[in-house]
């Protein structure tokens, strides 16, 4: 089966509200979708969320790289099974110049061919772990999962709205924090749960997104410590991670901003830099390439969570309940944020979290999801 035409979006939906970390604030989305169609008119649909402050893409330049780079190698290919696509995409190496990996523009189009050719050969883009050899659990085996909450800068809360949290299904939190390193917000989270932080009924993450420097970082982490905080994520930069290995063993450090390519995690791992990675689909370039991560850590006893891009639509929230079920170790969920952040997402499917916050499996063929085109005219500006 082939392709018989490739299309490329730009995607702008207003958030309901603003979403604000260290080195970002945002009001909307800015995602680069790729849509293909195959000669028997099965469509798949595919996300990517370019970053200059992650991968060092933009808007614009991934757009460039996806239509002069990856869509070439594909236009022409003729998949006679699902696992011809995936085999095509695992041998598909990452495509990095001047020091910027174009990880979202290969998410986009390897999204959007799984979606398709998982819909004409009847195959759930879940199945790609039989395919790469990941041992995927059987559903008895599988544990629950839930999704994690994140809460953005200065995003204050009362002690109801935390107890809220609890009572929805939420067992896991992440705060975002900067250079100003105010505890407070933190602090008021602590004492809405009193005693269930320490006993692990709750965890406690803290995200600095690369804002924190050297010369205070030990001070921030016996801060973070006292509070039984579980790990700070990215305290440094991307490009100073070599100073992070003197704290191995004495507090737990996870990657985020330094961990989009193979080559980085392999770098974290014979270096020490770091004791969790936090692997985004978009961020990592793909499912295939995330797993892959997601094995060599497995492989070498570090830890991982799936992280998400603010502003994924449900196309990318579908990936990672994909990913999710084929990796039964994750040990944190983000994502599917849906309509709780967007204006209006633009799949069919809901795949916005609901009540109990759980990471509900999906069985359907390719991604198990179809995009409202009227919804997609109304926010999308089709660039090829």
């Amino acid at each position: 089966m082939k392709i018989s035409d490739i299309g490329i979006y730009h995607l702008k939906i207003p958030f309901k509200t603003s979403f604000k970390h260290a080195t970002s604030e945002r009001s909307e989305t800015g995602n680069l979708l790729t849509k293909i169609t195959l000669d028997d008119g099965s469509i798949g649909w595919g996300e990517g969320v370019p970053r200059q402050y992650v991968t060092g893409e933009t808007l614009e330049t991934s757009t460039l790289v996806l239509t002069n780079h990856f869509i070439p190698q594909i236009q022409n290919q003729d998949f006679h099974s699902f696992r011809d696509c995936v085999e095509f995409f695992n041998n598909q190496e990452e495509f990095t110049k001047n020091g910027v990996v174009y990880n979202s523009a290969k998410c986009s189009l390897e999204l959007a061919a799984l979606d398709a050719f998982g819909k004409h050969f009847n195959k759930s883009v879940s199945e790609i772990g039989d395919v790469l050899a990941i041992k995927t659990p059987k559903q008895e085996e599988n544990k629950e999962k839930r999704y994690s909450c994140v809460f953005s800068i200065e995003d204050r809360k009362s002690k109801l709205y935390h107890k809220g949290l609890r009572l929805y299904g939420f067992r896991d939190f992440k705060f975002k924090i900067d250079s100003k390193q105010d505890y407070s917000q933190i602090d008021n989270f602590i004492n809405s749960f009193e005693g269930k932080l320490r006993s692990r009924k709750i965890t406690l993450r803290v995200d600095a997104n690369g804002s924190l420097d050297r010369g205070n970082l030990k001070n921030v982490l016996e801060q973070l410590d006292k509070r039984d905080v579980f790990c700070l994520e990215q305290p440094l930069p991307k490009g100073q991670e070599e100073f992070l290995s003197q704290f191995q063993g004495d507090y737990s450090i996870m990657l985020d901003e330094s961990i989009c390519s193979l080559k980085d995690a392999e770098k974290a791992i014979k270096e020490g830099y770091g004791d969790i990675f936090n692997l985004r689909i978009s961020k990592n370039g793909g499912l295939i390439n995330t797993l892959k991560i997601a094995q060599l850590a497995k492989e070498d006893s570090v830890l991982y969570q799936l992280g998400c891009m603010v502003g994924e639509t449900g196309i990318l929230s579908a990936a990672g309940r994909c990913f999710a079920s084929i990796t039964p170790d994750i040990l944190f969920f983000e994502g599917s944020y849906g309509t709780h952040l967007l204006k209006e997402d633009i799949t069919i499917q809901n795949m916005t979290f609901g009540f109990k916050a759980k990471v509900l499996p999906l069985t359907g063929p390719g991604l198990s999801i179809s995009v409202n085109e009227q919804k997609l005219n109304k926010y999308a500006e089709k660039v090829n």
